[in-house]
């Protein structure tokens, strides 16, 4: 089941929702967990199993961690923990890309096992991960009520698109949510939550949003992609023009599923963290990917980056560990050796990057910009491709001197086509459509990046509701009229 269907939105969501409100506090937490499992169970009743085995194997590590936490063993009981966890995700999603490497480069005729890949399993192994490592650190405490534990590693709304939420950011809300306060772990600051009202009216907006981004852009943008891959014609527009398709289309998709994510965990009184901050205005590749996928950089970042040295060592040990991490979150969104290259590929932009610093070169602002886009987009053709020759055979296509024409007649009627589609997309991908809205509606920004969010300065409030519910209406319709709804992370 995914958030953009008929089945999720007219059935699932509001039965869960009415249950959820109507149950007391104290038996919320079941119902999430139940809620969740049905979610998964829904598309994949094989697999819950798997997610049910790795939520008890985190559950009981966290706690022997810190039960042994002043003793040597504790290594070890980390090390049992992030073996039981990553083990079951290199089974199922490395083994066959293993597999075949070994026949490739051997010989050998070992057959493929060709198993399925249970969904989200690349998100919630790293939760758990996290997790003991930051029971470990004595970051967090262990959680000792199962069904809580499992109701963070299980929750529906990011379980299948991320974003990957720590448990240390949202350990004080699986115990209060909407009309609780509560202070932090450590004892200093106090929050407010808010009432239930306004967290289920923000989580619909940020559902609508991300619904629309999803179904009106990144459908449509998915299309011109597919008719891009199987054009008659080639020439160096016809794979740019498939670069951007992609880009625009994977965009558009993984942020709309993360504003829904978000937006659901909302209405039930999480608050997650940013998963996108319009990555495609970035000045500079270190820039881009502090604004893409915020979750999986951070989580890179805390538990491989800067354990192994980060930047703060000579140029040989900080190029080791950027193709490292590079090669490992190249791997991390799929079992093909075009994702190890476009791992790679990131890995010697942000060493060119690093190198450019040294020298005092300062391009202009625009500039840099302009060769950021244009490094980005080549990237998707990498991130795209059904396999590395594949990965290969469309870069050397961009470039001059391929002996491909400039342009071809299906590429410029294809541009022309959807060039409405690309300028929206392209106004889209900026903050600008935000500012408009929130002046048009008389609103103002929200100064907190964690909210995203107009803020009531003066007007007329009915006009927001409206505006939400015609984003909604317009987006179930092209749920309704549609076949085409791919989910593009569910490769992943």
């Amino acid at each position: 089941m995914v958030f953009s269907s008929a089945s999720f939105l007219f059935f699932f969501l509001p039965v869960v929702l009415i249950i959820y409100y109507l149950t007391p506090q104290g038996g919320r937490n079941l119902v999430l967990l139940a809620a969740s499992l049905l979610f998964y169970a829904w598309g994949e009743p094989v697999y819950v199993i798997i997610m049910i085995l790795s939520s008890i194997s985190g559950y009981i590590h966290g706690l022997l961690i810190e039960k042994y936490q002043e003793k040597r063993i504790v290594v070890i009981i980390l090390i049992s923990s992030i073996f039981f966890s990553a083990g079951a995700l290199i089974w199922f999603k490395y083994i066959d890309f293993l597999l075949f490497s070994f026949n490739q480069a051997f010989g050998s005729n070992f057959d493929l096992l060709h198993l399925a890949l249970p969904i989200g399993i690349s998100f919630y192994t790293f939760q758990i991960i996290s997790y003991t490592v930051d029971v470990y650190r004595r970051d967090v405490p262990a959680q000792r009520d199962f069904i809580k534990f499992s109701t963070y590693i299980t929750f529906f709304p990011q379980l299948i698109a991320g974003p990957i939420v720590r448990y240390r950011d949202i350990a004080l809300q699986i115990d209060n949510r909407p009309g609780h306060s509560f202070k932090s772990l450590a004892g200093q600051t106090f929050y407010q939550t808010d009432n239930l009202i306004t967290s289920l009216s923000i989580g619909i907006e940020r559902f609508a949003i991300g619904l629309a981004k999803k179904v009106l852009l990144a459908n449509n943008f998915g299309r011109l992609a597919e008719l891009m891959k199987n054009t008659h014609e080639s020439s160096m527009l016809s794979f740019w023009l498939l670069a951007a398709s992609g880009m625009l289309q994977i965009y558009f998709d993984f942020s709309g599923y993360s504003d829904m994510a978000i937006g659901l965990g909302r209405m039930f009184g999480f608050k997650f963290d940013e998963n996108f901050n319009y990555p495609l205005i970035a000045v500079g590749i270190r820039d881009f990917w502090r604004r893409w996928h915020i979750s999986l950089g951070s989580w890179f970042r805390d538990y491989i980056y800067i354990p192994l040295g980060g930047s703060r060592c000579n140029l040989i040990k900080f190029s080791r560990n950027i193709i490292i991490v590079w090669l490992l979150t190249g791997l991390w969104h799929g079992a093909q050796w075009n994702f190890v290259m476009w791992g790679l590929y990131f890995a010697l932009l942000l060493m060119g990057e690093r190198f450019l610093s040294y020298t005092g070169i300062n391009p202009p602002v625009a500039l840099k910009h302009f060769f950021t886009l244009i490094l980005i987009t080549i990237s998707f053709n990498i991130f795209q491709a059904e396999n590395a020759a594949e990965a290969i055979y469309a870069i050397k296509n961009m470039l001059p001197g391929s002996g491909l024409a400039l342009v071809d007649t299906e590429a410029l009627y294809y541009l022309r086509s959807y060039s409405l589609l690309i300028v929206i997309g392209t106004i889209a991908a900026t903050p600008l459509p935000k500012k408009i809205v929130c002046k048009c509606l008389s609103f103002s920004e929200s100064e907190n990046m964690s909210e995203r969010k107009c803020v009531l300065t003066g007007g007329l409030n009915i006009l927001k509701p409206i505006f939400i519910m015609a984003l909604l209406c317009f987006a179930t319709a092209g749920i309704v009229d549609s076949s085409f709804n791919p989910f593009i992370y569910f490769r992943f």
